[in-house]
Formats: structure tokens, sequence, C-alpha cells
């Protein structure tokens, strides 16, 4: 159980996950078939890049944000990246938002998948990686109710018409729009800034990580 205030926090904080994704490749990105070794090797950096861009920030929930960005891609039996962390050695909410982001990845469009998995396929697959890649016990709590899974996912579905807002130049580089539609919709008070992170992003290429770390500190 969290205090309200923690939950808050998290809700903020998850969706920073995948921050890191800022320093690899459109390339990677966008590519719509499976990745080489090679290219898997650099994706796989983003749990990093997005740990250091926020891991110095002194509020509360670029912290939080900082370990979720770091583990939520590793495994409960050890085999994930990129620690390697296993069991309850992987912060609880590395391991919330590991089931979280795969439900969401596999129920969603990808570039390299344009067909969206059911809710009750994606399910089968978690039940299935319960022990091996998920929490056992935070898995089955994912899997008691689907139905309420649904309704939630349908609640706060990617919001593509969003980027119709944005300046015709900004649109027209595709690169950049594919990212925006990884960023989750419950993320509300988070989305315009966010936006503005990645498109100024050409601007600070030669800043740190605390450099991104302090702009996204002062657009919370």
């Amino acid at each position: 159980d969290y205090p309200e205030e923690d939950l808050i926090i998290l809700k903020k904080a998850v969706p920073l996950h995948d921050i890191g994704k800022i320093g690899i490749h459109d390339n990677v990105l966008t590519k719509p078939a499976r990745l080489t070794p090679e290219e898997f090797e650099h994706m796989k950096e983003h749990a990093r890049i997005g740990y250091e861009i926020l891991k110095e920030l002194p509020r509360k929930l670029p912290k939080v944000a900082a370990i979720i960005a770091l583990q939520h891609h590793e495994r409960w039996d050890g085999t994930g990246y990129p620690q390697g962390l296993a069991g309850e050695d992987i912060h609880e909410l590395g391991r919330i938002t590991c089931i979280a982001d795969v439900f969401d990845a596999l129920t969603s469009p990808r570039v390299y998948r344009p067909e969206a998995w059911t809710v009750e396929k994606t399910m089968d697959f978690i039940r299935a990686g319960r022990g091996s890649q998920f929490d056992p016990k935070l898995a089955d709590l994912f899997l008691e109710d689907p139905d309420a899974i649904s309704e939630i996912m349908t609640r706060h579905r990617d919001n593509p018409d969003a980027i119709r807002e944005l300046p015709s130049s900004h649109i027209e580089r595709k690169d950049r729009k594919g990212r925006l539609l990884q960023w989750k919709a419950n993320y509300r008070a988070f989305d315009a800034p966010v936006i503005l992170f990645f498109f100024l992003d050409p601007i600070m290429k030669k800043g740190s990580y605390l450099d991104y770390g302090m702009f996204i500190q002062s657009v919370m």
C-alpha cells in the first residue's frame, strides 16, 4: 500500500520511464522491423540515459522517476537490463512499471508491429511471464480484474490528435512524432512540457544529462 501522496508522485513519474530515448538514434526508434543485435544494444542504453537525466534533481518526483527509468526493463529472473537485477533486488516501482509498460506496448500499435494485441492475448502473455519476466505477486494482482484494466486502458489511451496542435514544421518531423506517440495520455499535467522537451532537444544536444534534467524540472 502506498500513501496517497506517493501514488500521485508515482502517477507522474511512471510516464518518464522512457525519457532516455531522447539519446537513442531515430533510425533505431522508428525502424519498422526487428532490431539487429547491435541496434538492440544501443536501444538498451535508454534506461541508463534516463537515469542520468533524472538522478541529480533534488525533488522527490524525478528521483522516483530515475529509479523507474533505470529498472523498468529488469526481469524477475535476472535476465533483464541494464543491471541484471533479479527478484526483490529490483525496486518495486521498477517491477510495477515493467508490467504496465509491457501491457501498454503490446496493446498499442507500434512501428514494428502495426496491429495491437487484444487485452486477452496480452493478459495471457503476462500470465505466462509471471516468475520469469514479471514479479509473480504483482502479476497476479494485475491479472485479477481484466475488465478494470480494459476500462483504464480505454480511458487513458494515447491521443495522436494532440500532435495536430503543434506547429506544422514539427508535425512534418515524423521521427519526433513517432517518439511523442509513446508518451502516456494519463500524464496530462506533463504532456505539453514533454512535447516541448522533445522539440527543443536539437538545441540542447551539446548539453549534459544534468542540463536535460534541469530543463525537465523547470517545466514540472
